[in-house]
């Protein structure tokens, strides 16, 4: 799932691709001995144009890359166990429609409690189906870490930025602006409201979640950026009454159900065909 912390806060610009990185380079590689290349990924990204605005940096390929290796998994795990095909190419090797109707046949069903005493006992087995995330409002500064600024690298410059805000020496609007006159592939300033849900495994998502309304975050290094926070508003992470609750409960059930059944599914079909992502060779497509 790619979640809008992630959207809002790492994606740049847009997909760069240099010579370095060549059309057969193995960016994920699988135990029966097949890869995807970069020309694999472009082609993919030809036919599904809604997975276009996340490949903007190393992290956004390496998340439609895991997209399109759901594809993969789903369809050799579907014809291992003979799933028919209908009106569809059987030499397509990510075929996305074939994939959902393997997806179908792994699923399992998810129901609704019967009653409002089932659902009462839901609500208290199923706290984390209730939880409202932490969301933060967040003016973001982000330089490519290899910029060179007044003489300085973007990390230095960050950090003297930071020491004159902490002074008074300067708003983050006037940062802001000044980043944007190196930088002018991303937004620099407000990125509005986002949410800190499933990003625990990110150093910065990590910081931002501990900070409090008011705090300067950084500089932070992640992948090729360097990256300034400052956190202008915050609600913390809680869970529901039953009051707020009892009138979502089957809803909420149906849709916590489905999210678990597809996290366990991919993880299970991931190391059943021993996918391998080359996080390396992700990286230097957007190196310049």
């Amino acid at each position: 799932m790619f979640r809008k912390i992630l959207s809002a806060l790492i994606f740049s610009a847009a997909l760069v691709v240099t010579p370095r990185v060549l059309a057969q380079d193995v960016l994920v590689d699988f135990a029966n001995g097949e890869s995807i290349s970069k020309a694999d990924l472009d082609e993919y990204l030809s036919r599904r144009p809604d997975l276009i605005a996340t490949v903007r940096n190393a992290y956004g390929a390496e998340n439609a890359l895991r997209e399109m290796v759901m594809t993969r998994v789903l369809v050799l795990e579907g014809t291992e166990k003979y799933v028919p095909r209908v009106g569809q190419p059987k030499n397509q090797r990510f075929d996305d429609q074939y994939g959902l109707t393997v997806y179908q046949t792994l699923a399992k069903p998810c129901t609704k409690p019967s009653d409002s005493e089932e659902e009462k006992r839901y609500f208290l087995a199923h706290p984390d189906a209730f939880t409202i995330p932490t969301s933060i409002r967040l003016t973001r500064i982000i330089l490519p870490r290899n910029q060179s600024i007044d003489g300085v690298d973007a990390q230095t410059k960050m950090m003297q930025w930071a020491h004159d805000w902490s002074t008074k020496k300067i708003s983050i609007d006037e940062i802001a602006a000044n980043a944007e006159k190196n930088y002018v592939n991303e937004v620099q300033g407000d990125i509005g409201w986002v949410t800190l849900e499933g990003t625990e495994e990110l150093r910065i998502m990590r910081a931002l979640a501990s900070a409090k309304a008011g705090e300067l975050v950084g500089p932070a290094m992640e992948g090729d950026f360097v990256y300034l926070f400052l956190i202008t508003g915050k609600y913390e992470a809680r869970q529901l009454t039953w009051d707020e609750a009892k009138n979502s409960v089957a809803e909420r059930a149906v849709t916590y159900c489905r999210q678990k059944d597809a996290a366990d599914i991919k993880r299970r079909l991931f190391e059943k065909f021993g996918v391998k992502f080359h996080l390396d060779a992700i990286k230097k497509l957007f190196q310049n």
